[in-house]
Formats: structure tokens, C-alpha cells, sequence
């Protein structure tokens, strides 16, 4: 074999390999987006750490979903600030209520998924098909990915699917559950120092439980 037959087999080898890569991102993506569309209800413990200032502070929500577009969602402290936060959405109005008072604001999933600390471990429940899609009108349109399984954490294993967002200037890591297909903790890193500022654990997750309107004001 001469040289440029090589140099083709290999360049044929490189586009095989990025090609199943991108083949094996959607198929985990599809199976994602099938188990939060699924997912009809959810209560949820989430822990949240964020850095501030070179500190960790965490914070530790209570968080029940049901869909397509109710969620209640508190906690005591806010990073240790004093005074309760609370989200309470109907479908129609988004409530937050803090020490500073009470908001109300029309319904969007945009404003939903920007009521608090949250990531896709939480987002997806409300908004699973534009978070997990790499179309023209998905979060993950311009991102590139790794796959990595059977990695260890918590005593369990899971598969690591890996964000690099070079619009938005972060490495996200997502620990999804190879069974059920939902994540279970996310990381938020700056692409350029891969200073980690942002990391969200589950620590309890029920589906399918029965949840009353009331919950949600309705």
C-alpha cells in the first residue's frame, strides 16, 4: 500500500470514528429525552454548590415537578443566607417568593428554567426536548461530546456524557444513570482556567407519584 492510500484509509478510519461517536451521542440523547418525557411526575432532593469568591457555599432544594409545566420548589436557606426561597408555577403564573418578597411573572419555560441553581438534572423534567437535542433549535446545537461509561460515583456506576459549549465558555459533565437514563449530577466548569463553579447532585429521586394540583396553586 502506498503512501496516499494510507493517508486515505486513515483519514476514512478518523470519519468512521467520529461518525459512530456522533451516532452513540444522539442515541443516549434519544433515550434521555424519552425517560424525562415519560417521567409525568418527579420529587426530587437536590443539593446545589456554587463558587463564590474561591468559597463553596451549598444549598439543599426540595423539588416536586409534574407535567407538563407545574413545579414547587423550596428551601430554608439560600447558601446560608438567611430567609426561605420558594418557586411555586402553575402552568399559567411563575411565583418566587424570598426575603426581598414576591414576584409574579406570566408562565415560560425560559423564565421556569431560570428561577434558581438549577441544571439539566433538573431542567429536563419541563424542558427535555430542547436541553437534550443538538437540532437547529436545541441547547446542545453547537457542543461537542464524550462518552464515558462505567465510571464510578457513589458507589455506583454511570455513564459520563461530557459538554464542551465553547459559545457559552463551559465544560459540563453529566452523571446519567445507564438504566433509567436520568442525570444525577452535573458540573459546571470555565472552559479556559477549568475552574469548576457550579455542581448539582440528586440525592433523591421518586418517579411517578401521585401529586395533588393543590400543591401548585391550582
Amino acid at each position: 500500500m502506498n503512501l496516499k492510500s494510507i493517508l486515505a484509509s486513515t483519514l476514512l478510519l478518523a470519519a468512521n470514528i467520529g461518525i459512530a461517536a456522533d451516532e452513540e451521542v444522539e442515541k443516549l440523547l434519544s433515550a434521555m429525552r424519552g425517560a424525562y418525557k415519560d417521567a409525568k411526575t418527579a420529587k426530587l432532593t437536590l443539593k446545589s454548590t456554587m463558587l463564590f469568591e474561591e468559597k463553596e457555599a451549598s444549598t439543599i432544594f426540595e423539588a416536586t415537578f409534574k407535567g407538563p409545566d407545574k413545579l414547587y420548589m423550596y428551601t430554608d436557606s439560600m447558601f446560608g443566607a438567611d430567609g426561605k426561597f420558594k418557586v411555586i408555577c402553575d402552568g399559567k403564573t411563575i411565583t418566587v417568593s424570598s426575603p426581598e418578597g414576591k414576584d409574579e411573572i406570566p408562565y415560560s419555560i425560559e423564565d421556569l428554567s431560570g428561577v434558581g441553581p438549577l441544571n439539566l438534572e433538573t431542567l429536563c423534567f419541563w424542558d427535555y426536548q430542547k436541553q437534550l437535542s443538538t437540532g437547529d433549535d436545541g441547547n446542545m446545537k453547537k457542543s461537542e461530546f464524550k462518552i464515558s461509561l462505567d465510571q464510578d460515583w457513589n458507589e455506583k456506576k454511570w455513564t459520563i456524557l461530557e459538554e464542551t459549549a465553547n459559545e457559552q465558555g463551559v465544560l459540563v459533565k453529566y452523571w446519567i444513570d445507564p438504566k433509567s437514563h436520568f442525570i444525577w449530577k452535573t458540573e459546571v466548569a470555565e472552559i479556559k482556567t477549568k475552574t469548576k463553579f457550579m455542581t448539582c447532585e440528586i440525592q433523591k429521586l421518586e418517579i411517578g407519584l401521585a401529586v395533588e394540583d393543590s400543591l401548585f396553586g391550582g
